[in-house]
């Protein structure tokens, strides 16, 4: 059994050392661990392969899912050269670029005068040339005319437009299958993937929401709406560091977009990982960047950024009147609490002096106690000096014992007052400003069917800051 095993993993090396050499123009096939086969390419990325189906979208597994890969023959090989015609059709299969394809059928022609497969060649080279000459364009695997293409790129904008207003209005289920259908339509559409993305993440479907995003980015690796997307998605399934990634890239595109910043405030905020990283140090400075230039430009419309949102001038002061307060409040009660802890210092110092005050007078006591013993048992009379100062030590053994029950009295109160100061920091804690701080992650559809936006002075989530018994 051990032979079987390293035999197989030899095998294995071999073939995937053979397989970096070999251009991937050829259906290989790779075996998973519960013995489920894929037809495709891959490659390695780390300590995954990124799998590509040749049907379906592409997804990674760790090294070890692995069990089995099976080569198709190098293009090179006796094996593959019988069967040219076939490799030949597989590259058609894969590629949507006209000349490539009639160049291809061409070499092949020329260069298989004898073959079997000469008529379907050139029947397949006539087909390609008249595909040219109409100038068609592929989508999947049927070839349609620019006026086909357009009619059905218009059909996908109105069903994504049709989502959008669903998704508004709280229909979720009916936005879902109005988007899907504009997938099903146009699979190369980036907007129409994160449209479904987002009505996805919505609806908690969080596998498919990232399974979404990750088909617009392949499409789009530049898109705005789904680098933000697919990074509160992140954050969401708390891959916190890849969603800092997701964002930088986003905001290294497109450092002028509002909603972006918004977000990245948020989640500068809200991060819970390792917050001393170059990858949140890096971001953090770049969005302080692009967000004072932001500033700049909405103070020019009377728009000041409050927390995660902007207000208005005067939402503004109202709120800066109540964060003053709410500050003033704090530093109030650290203050107290400060002195009291001063206070708890002098008073455990005083009842540290004091016991080593008390210890120094029992000591003297004692000596002169057994002193006064003695004499009275040897000669039968005391030492009246003696006697004098024991009388005097005692009294001020008395007066120690009296101030150290006065000090723990008063540290008993300080301890109850810290106590106070520590529920009244947890409840001004509790109660807030009044005012949110940290913001919302949004999600963001695709600028051209994105519904209009909220006016940038009445944020939803402040809505109690612009009441009129909100702020006093």
């Amino acid at each position: 059994m051990e032979r079987k095993q390293c035999k197989f993993g030899l095998l294995l090396a071999i073939s995937l050392f053979a397989w970096v050499f070999v251009p991937i123009i050829h259906a290989d096939t790779i075996t998973l661990k519960g013995g489920k086969s894929v037809n495709g390419s891959f490659y390695r990325q780390g300590d995954k392969y990124i799998i590509e189906p040749y049907k379906g979208a592409a997804f990674a597994v760790p090294v070890g899912d692995v069990t089995g890969i099976v080569l198709a023959p190098n293009p090179d090989s006796k094996q593959a050269k019988g069967h040219q015609w076939n490799l030949i059709k597989y590259q058609i299969s894969r590629s949507g670029n006209l000349p490539s394809i009639v160049a291809m059928l061409r070499k092949f022609i020329a260069a298989n005068p004898h073959s079997k497969s000469l008529a379907q060649a050139q029947k397949e080279l006539i087909r390609y040339r008249q595909y040219q000459k109409l100038h068609l364009i592929k989508l999947g695997q049927k070839w349609l005319s620019p006026s086909e293409l357009a009619s059905i790129k218009h059909h996908v904008n109105q069903l994504l437009k049709t989502a959008v207003q669903l998704y508004a209005h709280g229909r979720l289920t009916q936005s879902l299958n109005a988007a899907k259908g504009a997938t099903i339509l146009l699979p190369t559409s980036a907007h129409a993937w994160v449209v479904t993305g987002v009505i996805d993440y919505r609806l908690n479907h969080l596998p498919a929401a990232r399974h979404s995003f990750a088909r617009a980015l392949k499409l789009a690796p530049n898109n705005i709406s789904a680098l933000n997307d697919a990074a509160i998605l992140n954050f969401k399934i708390h891959r916190q560091p890849r969603s800092l990634v997701l964002f930088g890239k986003a905001l290294a595109i497109d450092a002028g977009n509002r909603q972006l910043l918004d977000n990245i405030y948020a989640t500068l905020r809200a991060y819970k990982s390792n917050r001393k990283s170059l990858l949140f140090a890096n971001l953090r400075r770049s969005f302080k960047s692009a967000d004072h230039a932001m500033a700049v430009r909405l103070a020019r419309r009377g728009l000041y950024r409050v927390g995660g949102t902007w207000v208005n001038d005067k939402v503004y002061k109202k709120v800066a009147t109540k964060l003053a307060a709410y500050e003033q409040q704090k530093q109030a009660i650290q203050a107290n609490y400060n002195s009291t802890v001063l206070a708890l210092k002098s008073v455990n110092a005083q009842i540290r002096q004091t016991n080593v005050q008390i210890n120094n007078l029992q000591n003297v006591i004692g000596s002169l106690q057994v002193q006064q013993n003695f004499l009275a048992y040897q000669a039968g009379y005391y030492d009246y000096g003696a006697q004098a100062a024991l009388s005097m030590n005692l009294a001020t053994l008395a007066q120690a014992q009296a101030h150290i029950t006065k000090l723990q009295n008063q540290r008993i109160a300080i301890l109850a007052g810290l106590a106070n100061i520590r529920a009244q920091a947890r409840a001004f804690q509790k109660s807030g400003p009044g005012v949110v701080l940290d913001g919302r992650q949004k999600m963001l559809f695709p600028k051209k069917i994105a519904p209009l936006p909220q006016p940038l002075a009445i944020p939803i989530h402040m809505h109690h800051v612009h009441e009129p018994t909100g702020i006093k």
